[in-house]
């Protein structure tokens, strides 16, 4: 199983809130040094406020990231759900940060779902 990555809302035009998918992954912590909170110790299907940060530490965007625990998810799978501000390039940065650092690819047209 790969883990992909995908914007399922506000990728092709600037829009208030984009959301960024990524599924597949097995353990939820393999992305502990971007998001600010400790992903060890959220619960599934609860929404929690942080930040994403870049490699250097930078701040990336606030964000509202939700966990749906597979099998219990519309897929099957771990699914991290990211609500970012949804100007194209910060969509385009946070998308890049997970390809550049091997956390996700790029899912295909429709295979997300």
């Amino acid at each position: 199983m790969e883990t992909i990555i995908s914007c399922s809302s506000g990728s092709d035009k600037n829009v208030a809130i984009s959301l960024i998918r990524v599924s597949g992954f097995k353990n939820i912590t393999n992305f502990d040094k971007y998001i600010k909170i400790d992903l060890s110790r959220i619960e599934p299907r609860k929404s929690y406020f942080s930040s994403i940060k870049n490699n250097e530490g930078e701040l990336l965007d606030e964000i509202v990231l939700t966990f749906f625990k597979g099998p219990l998810s519309y897929n099957g799978e771990n699914i991290l759900e990211l609500s970012v501000h949804g100007n194209k390039l910060n969509v385009k940065n946070i998308i890049d940060l997970f390809i550049d650092n091997n956390l996700a690819r790029l899912a295909e047209n429709g295979e997300f779902t």
